[in-house]
């Protein structure tokens, strides 16, 4: 099965006991939060009728069925594709010629008939071979997902987190990337199947936002640029560089700085600031 498509599968074995028909089909199973039964038959909507389709609550009315029912003939052993049935003429056992993908069972065979097939309507499929009275509805793609491949009458849809989104296995539907806040980066970009992976900026890098792509990022060098420290950068803003002019005074007037302070690191640097020797005209 596709790994991108969050579909459980369940192999299940029914009958039908007035025709004593066996067999084994894999059936789709609908995600969570996703009225899709019921959205498909709507009144006003442009699905077929509701009987047109073999549905999960009546697959296991015919399991029920067959745990009441004796005698049950089933798939030839010889041939998988075939199955054997009891002949309502003569009484005796027939083999039966099973529908392929995409089709489904419209009459038995007899003694005298071979088995007829019909193509299954759309809006419908059937992925394997088969001997169902009824083709299986077409999955919907729930919330926050896209079609990855749409139904065709041999194979169902197949659905996948849009961008942005993961399969979260605990609430059975796609849930957002999280973002790494201030002082952390990512380490691992979210993916259909994952979420983000967030690390703390190791020494000499930072990230002054939230975000669910971007990593940390090295801290400027103020010398390299001819500049002094102002201040030392941290996990979670930038290093401040700036030039000196020693013959200007040892007070840094305060309102220099406010723009600063406000928009990055906060009034307990602005004092350290003032403490210098020499006025700053700060880079930022």
């Amino acid at each position: 099965m596709d790994k991108y498509s969050y579909r459980r599968r369940e192999r299940i074995s029914f009958f039908k006991p007035d025709t004593m028909v066996g067999g084994d089909l894999e059936l789709a199973e609908a995600r969570a939060g996703s009225a899709r039964l019921s959205q498909l038959s709507a009144p006003g909507s442009d699905a077929l009728p509701a009987d047109a389709f073999l549905s999960v609550p009546q697959v296991f009315l015919l399991l029920l069925q067959l745990l009441l029912t004796s005698g049950t003939l089933g798939y030839s052993l010889d041939n998988p594709l075939t199955y054997v049935r009891k002949d309502f003429v003569t009484g005796k056992p027939v083999t039966c010629d099973a529908c392929q993908p995409g089709y489904y069972l419209r009459a038995h065979c007899t003694a005298t008939q071979k088995s007829q097939c019909a193509p299954c309507p759309a809006g419908s499929f059937t992925a394997i071979w088969n001997y169902i009275d009824k083709c299986l509805r077409c999955s919907v793609c729930g919330l926050n997902e896209v079609v990855k491949k749409p139904c065709t009458a041999s194979n169902d849809s197949q659905c996948a987190c849009k961008d942005g989104y993961f399969f979260h296995p605990r609430y059975n539907m796609c849930t957002r990337h999280s973002e790494c806040p201030s002082g952390q980066g990512v380490l691992t970009e979210g993916t259909a199947e994952k979420n983000t992976v967030c690390h703390s900026c190791p020494d000499g890098t930072f990230s002054n936002s939230s975000s669910a792509r971007q990593n940390c990022t090295q801290h400027r060098s103020c010398s390299d640029v001819g500049l002094k420290t102002v201040l030392r950068g941290s996990s979670w803003h930038d290093s401040v560089c700036g030039s000196c002019d020693e013959n200007i005074g040892r007070n840094c007037p305060l309102f220099g700085f406010s723009r600063i302070s406000l928009n990055s690191v906060g009034w307990q640097n602005l004092k350290m600031w003032r403490k210098n020797s020499c006025v700053f005209n700060v880079y930022i």
